[in-house]
């Protein structure tokens, strides 16, 4: 006996029904599974928090209570070139005219600064400033109060000028200042640097170094003298 058309498309239909129950049920079944692994999973997070918690209390209070000091003072000390070159047309000489400028940025001072122009080519090395000679940084000691002779310097022991220009380095340290202040400026203002055109090597760098108590490896300023003499 043959399968009306109505009876064929009642047969797909509970097929199709069927199917979709055993799809149903294997996504609620694996739905089920993933929620029973999420609370396990949770349940151990907690259960280390819960662990975490006993042990933190366990360790001593005196250990915990840490000095704040240690937290609010802070070194920091920012140092740079500002400078600007002038290359005249006729002239034969470069001039290069600027200041070398820190500032102590933290909350502690820096003691006994120094600074250390080196320059790459010691020939090169003609600096003129603030640098005071020592009969003069004698004089300076009786005249604290004047405002010119505050940001003089001088060369540290066992410098000169002469032995600066043949090394190629320069050490000087501030006349009547003995450290540096949080929020405080100190400069070698003024300074200048004449470079004849023509030479040898027309690569020109001068860096810059900082020094005191608290640094006595030294710290390389945030920027250099760099320029090319053609």
């Amino acid at each position: 006996m043959s399968k009306t058309p109505s009876t064929t498309s009642f047969h797909d239909k509970e097929i199709q029904y069927k199917q979709k129950l055993l799809h149903y049920r294997s996504e609620v079944t694996k739905l089920t599974n993933e929620g029973q692994k999420k609370d396990q999973l949770l349940k151990e997070q907690q259960d280390t928090i819960l662990s975490l918690k006993e042990k933190i209390k366990q360790i001593p209070q005196e250990i915990m209570a840490v000095d704040p000091k240690l937290y609010e003072d802070t070194f920091i000390i920012q140092s740079y070139f500002a400078y600007s070159m002038m290359i005249p047309k006729e002239d034969h000489t470069v001039t290069i005219k600027g200041h070398f400028i820190m500032k102590n940025l933290g909350t502690t001072p820096l003691h006994e600064p120094i600074i250390c122009f080196v320059f790459n080519q010691p020939k090169l090395s003609n600096l003129a400033g603030k640098i005071s000679h020592p009969k003069q940084r004698d004089l300076n000691m009786y005249l604290m109060d004047d405002q010119n002779l505050e940001q003089s310097w001088s060369f540290t022991e066992n410098q000169s000028r002469k032995e600066a220009k043949k090394t190629g380095q320069y050490w000087l340290r501030p006349n009547n200042i003995q450290k540096l202040e949080p929020n405080e400026t100190l400069s070698f203002s003024d300074f200048e640097i004449e470079i004849p055109k023509g030479v040898d090597n027309p690569s020109f760098v001068v860096d810059a170094y900082i020094y005191g108590r608290e640094i006595s490896e030294g710290k390389s300023a945030d920027n250099q003298i760099m320029c090319n003499i053609f």
